[in-house]
């Protein structure tokens, strides 16, 4: 898929007769297409500077307390703030794949999901990586970023979808399972894109009440978990706690 994509060009259709594709497609359509372009919003220090009526004789004053002896310096902005405002060609090009790397080993959602992508598209500094790209939007998914949890729940719906043509029972009902859970998680999170997947799933795969009570009691399960061994397990995977 070209990385000029966007969603608003994407066509609306349900996914019977696709060929199952290879994950690093799946996830890179999905991460392309769910979020990863970030609408600017305003600072909480743009928010308040316009909140102050404009004074013409403030301006060149020194701030109120910078003139204290022994005064603390101002702490520098933390530049990964500046994530939640990128796409992944602003941030990779901004600060490149090891810096990314290092604060998704931090547990900053938003650099985790792009180093998914970097492994996806094999990006400068990050060798295309299909196992790579799962781990980690897996650590981004379980660590708040909703883009990769409908990024999950979409690639969990096609491999249902795989299943289900190829008879294959038991994958069938876990990959529906997984998907309706991670679909759910990203919708209740505010991603009106992961409730679109949602409804299509539903419609497509139809599951059955049990299937829809375990995905459910999964969810639940998920927002429970908030030990180090939840960061990078699966929904119906073990945990240790």
């Amino acid at each position: 898929m070209p990385d000029g994509i966007h969603k608003d060009k994407r066509k609306e259709k349900g996914l019977t007769g696709y060929p199952a594709p290879l994950l690093g497609t799946v996830l890179l359509a999905a991460l392309l297409l769910s979020g990863c372009e970030k609408q600017t919003e305003a600072t909480p220090d743009e928010m308040f500077a316009a909140s102050r009526p404009f004074d013409a004789a403030d301006a060149g004053r020194p701030t109120a307390g910078s003139e204290l002896v022994g005064a603390e310096p101002a702490l520098a902005p933390d530049p990964r703030r500046e994530l939640e405002q990128m796409n992944f060609q602003q941030a990779i090009e901004a600060f490149g794949y090891a810096k990314l790397r290092r604060w998704a080993e931090e547990l900053d959602p938003n650099a985790a999901l792009f180093v998914a992508v970097a492994h996806i598209r094999g990006a400068t500094g990050a060798l295309r990586n299909d196992a790579q790209a799962e781990a980690w939007l897996l650590r981004a998914a379980n660590i708040g970023a909703v883009e990769a949890q409908d990024a999950l729940g979409l690639w969990s719906y096609r491999e249902a979808v795989s299943a289900l043509a190829e008879r294959d029972r038991a994958r069938f009902a876990r990959m529906t399972i997984r998907a309706y859970a991670w679909l759910s998680l990203a919708q209740a999170h505010g991603s009106a894109e992961a409730g679109r997947h949602l409804r299509e799933m539903l419609g497509e795969l139809r599951p059955n009440e049990k299937m829809v009570r375990l995905a459910q009691a999964q969810a639940a399960a998920w927002r429970r978990c908030a030990a180090q061994s939840c960061w990078d397990h699966e929904l119906d995977g073990p945990v240790v706690r």
